[in-house]
């Protein structure tokens, strides 16, 4: 999955692990493995298609390795995706599963000249209260008996 945090607004592109020797099509779903939950289709070539299922936002595009691409990201995107990649007749399919959360992290607010500036001068001012007690410590007299 990169990026490893996506953020809302921001792209995702999600890789299936393993080969993609004899696979015939790649298939994404959203939450479960149904024909309402089916994002896309990708048969590869020598006939490349795709078929878009009920849960196609036109947001996600397949890529390279079957890997799925998501655009302008918000929080509803958050939750399972799986991918199944149909093999050869003879040969076993894949299928993947991975959850994903998209941060919707506020950007923090920079800070002003003038609050930095008010944080070194409260700390000045609390190094000197405390040399100042220091000092008026040691040096006043020890009280009479």
């Amino acid at each position: 999955m990169e990026p490893w945090l996506p953020m809302d607004g921001g792209t995702l592109t999600i890789t299936p692990a393993g080969g993609m020797e004899d696979v015939l099509s790649c298939s994404w779903y959203r939450r479960a493995v149904s024909d309402r939950t089916l994002i896309l289709r990708h048969q590869l070539p020598p006939k490349p298609t795709y078929y878009y299922g009920k849960a196609y936002t036109k947001r996600e595009t397949v890529r390279q390795q079957c890997s799925l691409h998501i655009v302008n990201l918000t929080r509803e995107d958050s939750g399972i995706y799986i991918v199944q990649k149909q093999r050869a007749a003879n040969l076993t399919s894949e299928e993947g599963t991975i959850f994903v959360f998209i941060s919707a992290l506020e950007q923090r607010t920079k800070l002003t000249g003038k609050a930095i500036a008010g944080i070194v001068v409260s700390g000045l001012l609390g190094i000197v209260g405390v040399a100042g007690l220091v000092v008026y410590q040691t040096t006043r007299e020890p009280p009479l008996s």
